[in-house]
């Protein structure tokens, strides 16, 4: 490969480094704040046990397997009501009463879930009948607030949407690309050494456009940047 390589990248990066209102916007919006780790509280109200477990995930899949290694975990119990909120910006929900009356479990846990602010967290809601009714009334914020303090024992997490870059460089630019790397907060993922280095990094999703125009223009153009899926 000649070291006289090109600036380019496959995606969508602005002409200008300088950030626009828009940008700013995606800035602020790459984030988002999930629980911290996997928690569990429990509680009884008039004889019925409730057990609340929560987990922090990212997938559909990640959220499904929760809930059902949790139905495994109390396949005795009287029900496993459950609900997940998976993806960010754009947030895939699902709830499930398992025999309670409709809306009392599944929505009553989403809707704390979403007071929090929360996105990639699923929680289950196991309940053992004391064998006295609780009310529609009663049935719902024994599910609320199991939600909430088990969202509470998980702590808070802020997360951040990454975006995955490949890097493919001379050597004599090794030095200007790694302080650049370190100066956006950028994360090594691979680093391979053949005629050219080659570098896969994860970058914050806000920063990548800017950290683009950064390292081309410090490497006079010297470099490949290509987006990874």
């Amino acid at each position: 490969m000649s070291s006289a390589m090109s600036g380019s990248v496959a995606g969508n990066f602005p002409s200008s480094s300088h950030y626009c209102a828009s940008e700013l916007d995606d800035m602020i919006s790459d984030s988002y704040i999930t629980i911290a780790k996997f928690s569990r509280a429990e509680f009884k109200i008039k004889g019925s046990r409730f057990i609340a477990s929560a987990l922090p995930v990212r997938t559909r899949t990640e959220a499904e397997d929760f809930v059902e290694k949790i139905r495994r975990e109390f396949r005795d119990a009287t029900h496993n009501c459950f609900a997940y909120i998976v993806g960010y910006p754009k947030k895939e929900t699902r709830t499930g009463d398992d025999g309670e009356p409709s809306g009392t479990g599944g929505q009553k846990i989403l809707a704390a879930i979403e007071s929090r602010g929360l996105s990639n967290v699923a929680v289950v809601v196991t309940r053992y009948f004391g064998g006295t009714k609780l009310g529609i009334g009663g049935l719902s914020r024994a599910y609320r607030d199991a939600t909430l303090a088990v969202l509470d024992a998980g702590g808070v997490a802020e997360q951040h949407l990454m975006e995955r870059l490949l890097l493919t460089f001379p050597y004599e630019r090794v030095g200007t690309v790694m302080h650049l790397v370190e100066q956006w907060h950028a994360l090594i993922e691979e680093a391979a050494y053949a005629e050219d280095v080659t570098l896969t990094i994860s970058i914050r999703k806000s920063a990548a456009d800017a950290f683009y125009h950064s390292i081309i223009d410090a490497t006079a153009g010297n470099i490949s940047v290509r987006l990874m899926p």
